[in-house]
């Protein structure tokens, strides 16, 4: 069984490859299909992949650690619940700080690897240290059911902290491919494309996860299919996608030539201005645009399965439904924010810089309003907790053409290390497990009412500062000695 299994996977390999060699006509080792959108493709698979692993945890945390169900329950008639104290669930008897400390210990590994990576793709591309990043995490998440039945829970919570580390090469290696491979009047097109891809691994993920855990009735499931989701992104990452046209084996000649037109970077190695670009207003108001922004992200992201499936009381597949559909949209307003924003600026109906706020204050003010509203106007009502959702995700799209994007409007040089600062400024606050825990200890809708405030004011703030201090504008200590030279 295990090996006809194992030879399923070994031809879905050599099938997919065999269908990208049709797609890549390769003429005199060039290929037909512009390299530039092959590389931004895969930087969308790998976000999908990434974020798939990132969130398993999240739904088979209600499959291993077991839940009672008690007076606090507010919706004992969704499930038709009769008995008291029942107890559902796994056998590991954590409490509420270790899940916390369990799920948040990720993003200590994120935090801590963003900087090193930052700075090495800048100076030495993309490529291996993108790669590289995707398959530690995925031999992470493959080790995790072994971890979790056999071993402390202070084992998952160093394997939590590795794949956060592997992660933490993910926006910095894409940001800096877009910075090097797609020209100006392009950016926003395909930044919105391939950022928006998250939304997209959230509504996969959370729909295979709950759903393959529930219709399987095994966890582990989850943790080897993205497993093995990882490894076949990693094979076909290596083989097409490269850290720049100049070392790209067959990219054709005229793509080539039309880069080194439009993309203009140093080709020397250029020492950080770190004293100019810590003290520029402008960088910490894309800081506090992310913080804003990630807030409401990832305390939807960690606590809405639990939520679903203590206070209202859902079931795990009811959940991923739930869970995964209002990504969809945030997924298409990414992409159709992308198409507008890049015609309004080729148009020149718009400045960049109008754009960019526009869409981040959508982002970053609007989701955490419509949050406060799910416990408060939603409890037990599926259908408008299921609208409220859609709404939420709907507004977050517009980030990947705002925040996401905005850095690469003020550095040509330093794309990486910039990137790395403000997204692991803002994943401290996927340290919400954590937060959450302090905050909400009996599950009541005043606690969860407490914590969504807590997020809407947070946003507020970020959202005015980055208002105030936002620019499209190439900034001075982006410039080589030669450009300060010639100016």
């Amino acid at each position: 069984m295990a090996l006809s299994i194992y030879n399923v996977k070994i031809n879905l390999l050599k099938m997919t490859y065999n269908v990208l060699n049709c797609l890549c006509v390769y003429k005199n080792k060039e290929c037909f299909i512009p390299q530039r959108y092959i590389m931004a493709t895969l930087a969308c698979l790998a976000l999908i992949v990434a974020y798939g692993q990132r969130i398993v945890l999240n739904f088979a945390i209600n499959e291993i650690v077991p839940r009672s169900v008690s007076d606090h329950i507010h919706c004992r008639g969704v499930r038709n619940i009769t008995e008291e104290g029942l107890i559902e669930g796994g056998a590991m008897n954590w409490g509420r700080h270790q899940i916390a400390w369990v799920l948040g210990f990720f993003y200590v590994g994120y935090i801590v690897g963003h900087i090193p990576f930052g700075l090495y793709v800048d100076w030495y591309g993309s490529r291996q240290f993108f790669s590289t990043g995707i398959l530690v995490s995925t031999v992470m998440v493959i080790s995790q059911p072994t971890l979790i039945n056999y071993l402390p829970e202070q084992c998952l919570m160093a394997s939590r902290f590795v794949m956060g580390v592997g992660q933490s090469a993910l926006f910095p290696s894409i940001s800096v491919l877009i910075a090097r491979w797609i020209p100006p009047e392009e950016r926003s097109l395909i930044a919105g494309f391939s950022y928006s891809a998250n939304a997209l691994g959230l509504t996969i993920g959370n729909l295979v996860s709950g759903k393959g855990i529930e219709y399987l009735k095994s966890w582990p499931f989850a943790f080897y299919f993205w497993g093995m989701m990882g490894m076949f992104w990693y094979v076909l990452f290596i083989h097409y996608v490269f850290s720049g046209p100049e070392s790209h084996p067959f990219i054709t000649p005229n793509e080539k030539a039309f880069l080194n037109e439009k993309v203009k970077r140093s080709n020397t190695r250029l020492e950080i201005p770190w004293s100019s670009m810590m003290r520029d207003s402008t960088l910490w108001g894309l800081i506090f645009a992310q913080i804003g922004h990630d807030y409401s992200m990832y305390t939807q992201l960690s606590s809405l399965p639990r939520y679903l499936t203590i206070v209202p009381y859902y079931d795990l597949g009811m959940c991923s439904v739930m869970t995964s559909v209002p990504y969809i949209f945030q997924w298409l307003t990414g992409i159709i924010s992308g198409k507008i924003v890049n015609y309004l600026v080729n148009a020149k109906k718009v400045k960049v810089v109008n754009c960019r706020k526009f869409c981040s204050t959508l982002a970053i003010l609007i989701p955490p309003i419509i949050m406060f509203f799910v416990p408060f106007r939603g409890e037990c009502n599926a259908t408008i907790i299921n609208i409220l959702l859609c709404l939420f995700c709907f507004f977050k799209g517009p980030i990947s053409v705002g925040v996401q994007v905005n850095h690469l409007d003020m550095t040509r040089n330093f794309p990486g290390i910039v990137n790395a600062i403000v997204n692991a400024m803002g994943a401290i606050t996927g340290l919400t497990p954590i937060f959450i825990s302090w905050i909400v200890i009996d599950n009541t809708l005043i606690e969860w009412l407490q914590m969504y405030g807590l997020v809407l004011g947070i946003a507020v703030i970020g959202n005015i500062v980055y208002l105030f201090s936002c620019t499209a504008d190439r900034r001075p200590w982006d410039l080589s000695p030669t450009e300060v030279a010639k100016s």
